[in-house]
């Protein structure tokens, strides 16, 4: 029996001197990176990084500040398997992880490391500008007190970039994407291209090695004045860049009303009078009206021309001309509540 105590007094000594070296030389633990991201909730989940003991999970021990116990199901030399007990994801807590001898009862930690799951995600950025000409510009579309990066490399047409700011020296998360339009300077001899007006359909076209196709509908802008319409681009550096414009003619066909009450009105758009001398409003078949030599239609001002116009009601073109010139041609397939053509 005194021999047998003897035996076990020596290994119990013997183990203790070995976890107190092997706790002296534990690696040190690197937090880099989750996966997948916790931007969306998840139970199981891996940490990547460095210095971890493979094959023994449980000389692991992560903590969180909100009391939430995770639990490391598997270990490599740089990836830990982590499962808790619901669903997390990003939010207003840190991650700390420990790195314990293999023996339990030693009481000697090797490092600590601290992965701050904070700050939150700053707003979807509001851009000041959603084009570019120039890659020098994407700094200018954000606000500078907020850092950024791109989805993805830089591309001609649409791209996304993310915000995010730095707390504490820890990154927050990445915002979520807005997109921009890069359409390079006029060197790669780019064009703006006005496919329709309503709705507006637009196209920027670059000519570089083969030509580009690019719609630009939703961030091109358009102006008003007299008997031209303008179509551009807003950039940081530009204000009306790639610049189109449209002539206009002074008459045109403003609404066509097709149910029981026929009438079209002609509005004149211009800043004079016009002269009607030879203007006809004609359907998909023949002539359906003749104005007088001497009919006028005044600075701004709108005209109904009533009678039996022979319109039909669910489809139709209606051209309005003067003399062998067309002036305004308006075609539909549908009316709306009120009886009102609308254009297609």
């Amino acid at each position: 029996m005194k021999n047998n105590f003897g035996f076990w007094f020596w290994i119990f000594v013997l183990l203790a001197c070995v976890q107190d070296i092997e706790a002296k030389y534990l690696p040190n633990p690197t937090i880099t990176n989750i996966e997948p991201s916790l931007n969306t909730p998840q139970s199981i989940f891996k940490i990547h990084g460095s210095g971890f003991i493979k094959n023994y999970p449980t000389a692991h021990k992560l903590i969180t500040n909100n009391k939430i116990k995770l639990n490391v199901i598997a270990a490599e030399g740089d990836t830990l398997t982590v499962e808790a007990p619901q669903a997390i994801t990003y939010g207003d807590w840190d991650l700390a992880l420990q790195v314990r001898s293999r023996y339990l009862k030693s009481k000697i930690i090797k490092a600590n490391q601290i992965l701050k799951i904070r700050p939150k995600a700053p707003k979807k950025p509001d851009l000041a500008f959603h084009v570019i000409k120039n890659p020098e510009e994407i700094k200018l579309l954000i606000d500078q007190d907020l850092n950024y990066q791109l989805s993805s490399e830089l591309k001609h047409g649409m791209n996304q970039i993310q915000t995010f700011y730095y707390e504490n020296n820890y990154q927050s998360i990445l915002s979520e994407p807005e997109s921009f339009y890069y359409i390079p300077e006029p060197n790669a001899e780019p064009e703006l291209s006005i496919i329709s007006q309503s709705p507006l359909k637009s196209y920027a076209l670059i000519k570089d090695t083969e030509i580009e196709t690019i719609d630009v509908s939703e961030v091109t802008n358009r102006n008003f004045e007299e008997l031209t319409k303008y179509f551009y681009l807003v950039t940081p550096s530009q204000k009306r860049y790639l610049e189109t414009k449209i002539k206009l003619e002074a008459l045109f066909i403003d609404k066509i009303h097709a149910s029981s009450e026929e009438y079209v009105v002609i509005s004149n758009r211009s800043s004079l009078k016009q002269s009607l001398k030879g203007c006809t409003i004609s359907d998909s078949l023949k002539i359906r009206y003749s104005f007088k030599d001497t009919d006028l239609i005044e600075a701004k001002v709108s005209m109904n021309i009533q009678g039996n116009l022979g319109l039909n009601d669910d489809t139709d073109l209606v051209t309005f001309a003067c003399g062998d010139k067309t002036i305004d041609s308006f075609s539909y397939s549908k009316l709306d509540a009120a009886g009102f053509a609308i254009r297609n």
